[in-house]
């Protein structure tokens, strides 16, 4: 999730296959889709204005191939964003097929951020 290549360049139509050809013949007819990357939990499939602000990285955008995603000099306003999660709820839903929104259990900013970002902070 966030700002990474593979979040831009992931192939939503390689999974609607996947499901089409093999998973749905199986009985297969849900997905649960994490809305956030699980290891860290301050990066995002989807775009959201506030957790952007808080990590202007934490949400997708299409970044051309070879672009340094880890540099902090990329200017992300330049690139488009990208709705991950919405491509991939519109895609199963016109094949039959279900989506359960899991959301990370770390939290949105681990505090990595700083404690005054944390949604729970009581100084503001």
């Amino acid at each position: 999730g966030g700002v990474n290549y593979i979040t831009a360049r992931y192939n939503v139509d390689d999974l609607v296959e996947q499901f089409r050809n093999h998973l749905i013949a199986s009985g297969v007819s849900w997905l649960v889709f994490n809305l956030g990357t699980s290891h860290s939990g301050d990066r995002y499939m989807a775009n959201h204005s506030v957790l952007t602000a808080l990590n202007r990285a934490s949400t997708p955008k299409f970044l051309p191939s070879g672009t340094a995603c880890c540099s902090n000099d990329i200017p992300l306003e330049d690139f488009d964003d990208r709705d991950l999660f919405g491509e991939v709820v519109d895609k199963l839903y016109d094949i039959g097929v279900k989506v359960i929104a899991l959301m990370s259990a770390e939290g949105p900013s681990m505090l990595q951020a700083g404690e005054e970002n944390a949604y729970d902070y009581r100084g503001r």
